[in-house]
């Protein structure tokens, strides 16, 4: 085995632990788990989208320095924002997520080099593009991540308001209903349990309800959650009966839901073309010609003699 053959797989093994190692320390599922339960009481910060976090890993030291050295533009704030909203609340989430990317880039700039060293330019170009893929690589997990629990929070608000409208119209109060809901969905919607119980524990703290409900759509950044909150805050204002507003959400969006499936079931046959052209057909005509192919070959040779 080569030499820069070997030391790409060491960079990329360098690289796969720096990035499990990250995903340990700030997430730290038992604690929040624990958290979830009761068995200790969270913090409730000022900041609507992150947890206390009072451990702080030389990774994350290292991303602290680097939000120091960055301009204060708007692209951190909306970096803290994606974060929050692919479920990353940590106060140290952003430090880490900086960090990952600087080293997974400069562990990418270092094996696509290795790769093509020696070859002139084109050392240059496989630097570049290492130090790409590893700045993309954190990124796009991100972005992945924040689809998927968008996805499973939007597919839940349907049963959540089903559930908060009986609790509401059996006469269970706005505050307790949601923490009631945020620990029976634990087990079917957990993305959206969570977000139910920090809701209800940061109303029990004091926060008032607007603030909660918009610290809500904050960490989902949902258009479906924004319009319930605010109409849910215009009937407190106004002194609409809540079990309505929650009626209506509920049938909208649960017709948004359907229309999405509809959608999906459109363009099902679109997508199933591509494999059923590229992979299933040409199987299909081998396990039907080959062995017709096979007796024609012996009936050719039989003749031929």
């Amino acid at each position: 085995m080569s030499l820069p053959l070997l030391a790409s797989l060491a960079l990329f093994v360098l690289a796969v632990s720096a990035v499990v190692w990250a995903r340990l320390g700030q997430t730290r599922p038992l604690a929040l788990a624990e958290r979830l339960r009761g068995a200790t009481r969270p913090t409730v910060a000022s900041d609507t989208l992150f947890l206390a976090d009072p451990s702080q890993s030389p990774f994350a030291r290292l991303g602290e320095v680097l939000t120091r050295l960055l301009p204060r533009t708007r692209v951190l704030p909306r970096s803290q924002e994606r974060l929050a909203q692919a479920g990353f609340r940590t106060a140290s989430a952003l430090s880490v997520y900086l960090a990952t990317i600087l080293v997974l880039g400069a562990l990418g700039v270092v094996a696509g080099a290795a790769l093509l060293l020696g070859q002139g330019v084109w050392t240059l170009v496989g630097a570049a593009l290492g130090g790409v893929i590893g700045i993309l690589l954190p990124i796009t997990v991100v972005a992945r991540r924040r689809e998927a629990r968008q996805r499973a929070i939007r597919d839940g608000l349907a049963d959540m308001l089903d559930l908060l409208l009986i609790c509401v119209e059996a006469g269970i109060s706005l505050d307790a209903a949601i923490q009631r809901v945020g620990r029976e969905l634990a087990h079917v919607h957990a993305p959206l349990s969570e977000e139910l119980t920090l809701l209800g524990r940061r109303q029990a703290a004091g926060v008032p309800r607007d603030d909660a409900l918009r610290g809500l759509w904050q960490r989902t950044g949902l258009r479906e959650v924004r319009t319930l909150a605010a109409n849910i805050i215009q009937s407190e204002r106004w002194g609409t009966s809540i079990a309505r507003v929650l009626r209506v959400n509920a049938e909208v969006i649960r017709g948004a839901r359907r229309a999405r499936a509809e959608r999906r079931a459109a363009v099902a046959s679109t997508k199933m073309l591509f494999p059923l052209a590229l992979l299933i057909l040409p199987a299909l005509f081998i396990v039907i010609g080959g062995p017709v192919m096979l007796q024609l070959g012996t009936v050719f040779d039989a003749l031929g003699r």
